[in-house]
């Protein structure tokens, strides 16, 4: 069984690229250059066969690695709310609530999309 494991800042890289940060940006909050954090990244989503980093962070997830908990202090623009509103997605009350305080427990997300119609493509 092969065991998974990411080094401190293996896991902050991709935390915080998982948060947004560009590369370039998260290797900045680790004091290396951008070369050195793609690098890095990299080494990471393949260490954990991962396809990239959202798929690595989900690897994390399920293998323990990375708790939900480490996501409590994402910032989820206005314009996010917008334009689920906007696609007929259905937002609770209680998970908009959450959002806009800036803390969101997992319990309390909870998103409802649309029934799909039948579309041409």
């Amino acid at each position: 069984m092969k065991v998974l494991y990411l080094t401190p800042r293996e896991a902050a890289l991709l935390l915080a690229c998982v948060k947004g940060a560009t590369r370039a940006e998260a290797g900045a909050e680790e004091s290396i250059g951008p070369s050195q954090a793609t690098n890095v990244i990299n080494a990471a989503v393949a260490k954990l066969g991962a396809r990239n980093i959202a798929h690595a962070f989900a690897i994390g997830l399920a293998t323990g690695l990375f708790s939900i908990d480490q996501l409590s202090d994402l910032e989820v623009p206005q314009q996010a709310l917008d334009t689920a509103a906007a696609t007929g997605v259905e937002v609770p009350e209680a998970t908009r609530q959450a959002l806009e305080r800036g803390r969101v427990e997992p319990a309390e997300l909870e998103v409802r999309f649309p029934p799909l119609r039948n579309r041409r493509y």
